[in-house]
């Protein structure tokens, strides 16, 4: 059984009351995951708390909240909003979003696009929506995304993995209330979003930032990602771990994906 008292890593986003860093991470958080942008819209709160994070001594990371969008528009206002260091865990929130929906060829635009201007490797958050949209992919997308670090959602006490994956990086456990105990953690005020990873805390550190990408691999992301954008214009193509099957048989989502709208 997973020990959810371990939860290592909370993901906030201007919405959620965060009263101290330093209690946060004197009660066990080591990194915070803060939305940086949805779209063209930016985080409001997302620079200031950088700041008081890592004056504590936090880890760092951002995400991107999808939409359907222009990719590249999102990808650029991402790394604006951000301004990332080498220290810096860069993320594509990738859940259903009923008012401007990303596919999954898009997210791996994104993520392709995001890493040939970064340098280092992505990582995906998802649940559901890549469980459901996974096999639309082409062979090689789908060999590369689940080469990525996966950002797991999902509420309940099993991590039931899309296929593709043969573990998690990040389970994101609880959100808003729902999933296993505990909801809460000193320095903030509320059921938050909290987070356990596989692997010690100390692994966890050395990863977090994500793979530096080599030349050779940089060239061949943005040559795919040039590609995949000519293909789409072209076609106008507008331990307690469980695989999901193409079909979901075998997993029973709990809820679906939590949505964080402004």
């Amino acid at each position: 059984m997973t020990d959810f008292t371990k939860r290592c890593v909370l993901d906030i986003n201007h919405n959620d009351e965060i009263t101290s860093f330093t209690d946060l991470k004197n009660d066990g958080i080591i990194g915070i995951i803060h939305k940086a942008n949805q779209g063209t819209y930016v985080d409001p709160l997302y620079t200031k708390r950088k700041t008081q994070a890592l004056a504590a001594g936090l880890l760092w990371g951002s995400y991107s909240f999808n939409t359907a969008d222009d990719v590249e528009t999102q990808v650029n206002t991402f790394i604006s909003a951000t301004d990332p260091d080498e220290n810096t865990l860069m993320a594509l929130d990738f859940e259903t979003n009923t008012k401007s929906d990303m596919t999954i060829q898009q997210a791996v635009e994104f993520m392709k696009l995001l890493e040939s201007k970064i340098g280092r490797e992505a990582v995906i958050y998802g649940g559901d929506k890549i469980k459901e949209n996974i096999d639309s992919l082409s062979s090689d997308d789908q060999a590369y995304l689940t080469s990525r670090r996966l950002w797991l959602c999902e509420y309940g006490n099993n991590a039931i993995l899309p296929k593709g994956w043969k573990s998690y990086w990040l389970w994101q456990y609880a959100a808003d209330g729902t999933g296993p105990q505990p909801h809460t953690v000193n320095g903030a005020t509320g059921n938050m979003d909290l987070n356990v990873y596989n692997g010690s805390l100390d692994q966890l550190k050395s990863e977090w930032a994500g793979k530096t990408l080599n030349s050779s691999n940089q060239n061949n992301i943005a040559t795919s990602t040039v590609t995949q954008n000519s293909n789409t214009a072209s076609s106008d193509i507008s331990p307690d771990l469980q695989l999901a099957d193409t079909s979901g048989n075998m997993f029973t989502p709990i809820v679906n994906d939590i949505k964080k709208y402004l």
